[in-house]
């Protein structure tokens, strides 16, 4: 009979051989026993809490993981506003419109200098261009919606704001309803109507227009008095705007 530890390869002496008692012998064989496989699982264990820290990263002083991000919106929110259901994305419609500028500007020749007349009937020639192309457009097309509400929230909650007065200082300055010196004259609001050029043009603050979502190249949000309006800037031509006021 063997003694404990003992080995039938003749290479490697056994632990009874070395004068160790039968105990520890034991107690050496189960201790590698248990080391072989709770190395592993430790190991696991130390790259999975590892791997978590990695993710979660350090906390930023806001509270929450530095590189954390939330999911993209296609609008920003405003400091302050509600937290309107933004449409995501253009709506088909605006693509449309985009095509069809596109379409209705290569069919014509821009003007190659400054001259007053040339640059008049160029924009004539869009105007009825894009015009042949909407011709079944009707008003909220464009101005959807949802689009308006999420514009006027904006606006809005920007107009309670500490910057609030100068906004509004801005958007009345041009703006034909509401600038004594920009006249009595008010322009026709229509689909596809041409706005005429004796008519001042209001300006939108930089500070909305930053949280408008982007029209289509070439296509510019006015307003006239509280009413937005979405006008094609070479023709000079109204694509939609609101019934409802805005601010």
């Amino acid at each position: 009979m063997k003694s404990i530890g003992s080995s039938s390869s003749p290479d490697r002496p056994s632990f009874a051989a070395a004068g160790r008692p039968p105990c520890i012998v034991a107690g050496a064989a189960a201790a590698a026993v248990v080391m072989r496989w709770l190395l592993p699982a430790a190991l696991l264990v130390a790259l999975i809490i590892t791997a978590a820290l990695w993710m979660a990263g350090p906390e930023s002083p806001a509270g929450g993981p530095i590189g954390a991000r939330e999911p993209a919106s296609p609008y920003p929110a405003a400091p302050g506003a509600p937290s309107p259901d933004a449409p995501a994305g253009a709506s088909p419609q605006m693509r449309d419109l985009e095509k069809q500028r596109q379409e209705a500007a290569q069919v014509l020749q821009p003007p190659r200098q400054a001259d007053a007349q040339a640059i008049e009937a160029f924009q004539l020639a869009l105007a009825d261009s894009i015009k042949a192309r909407r011709q079944d457009a009707q008003r909220g097309d464009l101005l959807d919606p949802p689009l308006v509400a999420y514009i006027t929230d904006i606006t809005r909650a920007l107009l309670e704001g500490e910057k609030g007065a100068r906004i509004l200082e801005t958007l009345r300055e041009n703006n034909p309803a509401d600038d004594p010196e920009a006249g009595p004259a008010m322009p026709e609001l229509a689909v596809n109507a041409v706005y005429p050029e004796d008519i001042a043009l209001s300006m939108v603050p930089p500070s909305l227009l930053a949280l408008y979502p982007p029209p289509p190249e070439g296509i510019e949000y006015r307003f006239v008095g509280c009413r937005l309006i979405l006008m094609d800037r070479d023709a000079r031509l109204i694509l939609d705007y609101t019934e409802e006021c805005v601010w």
